[in-house]
């Protein structure tokens, strides 16, 4: 597909009545914690991305931080002693949401330069009296070059690429731990290739749901939108978490 084609796409979808909704939702999150994570209708964003893997992004729309919150708060863990790492940031929305638990640092990987700039912007807007984490780095790379950090993680992912390029992190996620064996989780939103960490003897999972019922009462979607979007709306929200299986279990 080229990239004005996907343009037309994403204006398309940007101009429909329950994305206008959706929109005021995202603009009265912003507004209470001062910074711009809202979607926008960036003609030609595809432009700013420098990697050849561009078209294997899926395009930016907010991570549903309720969502996000409410898995992390499951997470059986001292925070502490992990690093939070979304794939595929944007402009940090699900950084600013992991931030109300005290990890030892939060990091966003983003190849697009617009979203990646917001971001970095953010952090230094960024109020909330419930964050506990003010360490957010905001980086602007590949997410198949990006180096995953030595330490135990939290890895998050809102369905932010394709197979070409999903694979390949997926895969980095494996080879760094078998390089290292420490604690690591995965909390996947609409797991499209949810068969990566299923079919693989390093990952078990520990919970998977939706959210579709939660996010249907913060947009008050009318019947009508119902209708036309549940089907979307079901993907967006259900969620499946992984957790790294003891090296020693595995010998």
């Amino acid at each position: 597909m080229t990239r004005p084609a996907r343009w037309l796409g994403d204006l398309a979808q940007w101009m429909s009545p329950t994305f206008r909704r959706i929109r005021r939702e995202h603009a009265k999150w912003d507004a209470e914690h001062h910074v711009d994570t809202a979607p926008g209708n960036q003609a030609g964003w595809m432009a700013d991305i420098e990697s050849e893997n561009w078209s294997h992004g899926r395009g930016y729309h907010p991570a549903p931080s309720d969502s996000l919150i409410r898995r992390l708060s499951d997470l059986d863990i001292d925070y502490r002693d992990y690093t939070f790492i979304d794939f595929g940031s944007g402009k940090g929305r699900s950084l600013f949401a992991a931030s109300n638990f005290p990890f030892s640092k939060i990091i966003g990987v983003e190849f697009n330069r617009y979203l990646h700039d917001t971001a970095v912007k953010n952090t230094r807007t960024y109020r909330s009296d419930q964050q506990q984490c003010a360490d957010i780095d905001p980086v602007h790379a590949d997410a198949i070059a990006y180096e995953i950090p030595d330490q135990p993680m939290v890895y998050y992912f809102y369905d932010p690429f394709a197979e070409p390029v999903m694979r390949p992190v997926v895969d980095n996620i494996f080879r760094r731990l078998r390089e290292n064996g420490k604690k690591c989780f995965v909390i996947y939103f609409n797991p499209v290739f949810a068969e990566y960490f299923e079919n693989s003897d390093q990952f078990r999972r520990i919970a998977q749901g939706s959210e579709f019922e939660n996010y249907w009462n913060r947009t008050r979607l009318g019947n009508k939108d119902a209708n036309e979007f549940t089907s979307e709306l079901l993907d967006a929200e259900r969620y499946v978490v992984y957790e790294s299986v003891s090296q020693a279990n595995l010998q």
